[in-house]
């Protein structure tokens, strides 16, 4: 796998700088999707076991209130990332209401290309702020003692299982990703042409170094126990 994302950057890093652009916004789209779905896959097999074993009340139980800490995550991340894209919070709820375990209500500003970008962003969230988290969960795990582990693998579950997407998340995503994506380019394309200009002055090479982070993160990631 490592070796495959290793070979595709290489290729990418041969291109001219606005195809090169192009590809990293489709990319970073499809990925927050493709672990949306597969997140969605796990919890539905995750459910359907539990259901079996000892019923649909309990299942239901078990993962929607015991895992109460990723619902908060995934709420705070809709809201951080409505803030950092420049759209107003408005109200965030971290109790059950109706059919929703939780939800954010907020504002977009700016013209129509910014707005899209908030409502992408921002429908995006969950999964983009959790793979941050569990990255930085996981390097703490790796070092703590025991208890501590357990702690932070009880939260890791809990995040994962409430990072993927609800259909309200998907609707908002959709709608934002035509114009929204446009904003996702420009802004790739502007940090490619700061890396190029850096690159340049420094001497430094920027794709051995993606590919040097890209090992890190693999190993850290085997290093996650098999729960």
């Amino acid at each position: 796998m490592t070796n495959m994302i290793e070979t595709f950057i290489i290729y990418l890093s041969g291109m001219n700088i606005f195809y090169r652009a192009l590809w990293i916004s489709i990319i970073f789209i499809l990925v927050g999707l493709v672990i949306s779905l597969c997140c969605h896959l796990a919890n539905g097999i995750t459910f359907r076991i539990i259901q079996i074993i000892a019923g649909a009340n309990t299942a239901s139980l078990i993962l929607n209130y015991l895992t109460y800490p990723g619902v908060v995550h995934h709420e705070l991340s809709h809201a951080l990332l409505a803030f950092l894209t420049g759209a107003k919070v408005k109200r965030i709820v971290l109790h059950r209401q109706g059919n929703s375990l939780g939800h954010v209500e907020y504002c977009t500003t700016g013209l129509a290309i910014r707005s899209n970008f908030q409502k992408t962003m921002t429908s995006l969230a969950p999964v983009y702020v959790g793979v941050i988290t569990l990255s930085i969960l996981n390097h703490f795990r790796s070092q703590s003692i025991m208890w501590a582990g357990v702690v932070i693998i009880y939260l890791m579950i809990c995040i994962f299982y409430h990072m993927s997407l609800s259909r309200v998340d998907l609707r908002t995503a959709a709608k934002g990703i035509p114009a929204g994506f446009v904003a996702i380019y420009v802004i790739v394309l502007l940090v490619l042409g700061v890396c190029h200009i850096y690159a340049e002055a420094t001497g430094t090479d920027i794709t051995a170094s993606v590919m040097a982070t890209i090992r890190n993160t693999f190993n850290s990631v085997g290093e996650i126990p098999h729960l």
